[in-house]
């Protein structure tokens, strides 16, 4: 799974090791509130992997995909 994903992601956004959050959401289809509210969770361990500095933030693609598929399992378990 993590590697059809990685796939989708890099045919997207090819040569990119870091994403921002306009394109986490363009990749996953959906508003970029739903990919900030992330960030904003409560737990720092639910949060996905990002940089941060000041109000510039960044993914990291890899780390991002493999947080995703674990939310998602953790998810789907509840």
């Amino acid at each position: 799974m993590f590697e059809a994903i990685l796939m989708d992601f890099d045919t997207k956004f090819p040569g990119k090791s870091f994403l921002t959050i306009e394109e986490v959401a363009a990749a996953l289809d959906c508003p970029k509130r739903v990919v900030y509210n992330w960030w904003r969770r409560t737990d720092p361990a639910k949060r996905p992997p990002f940089l941060q500095s000041g109000k510039w933030i960044r993914v990291p693609k890899r780390p991002f995909i493999l947080w995703l598929i674990q939310d998602q399992e953790s998810f789907s378990k509840a």
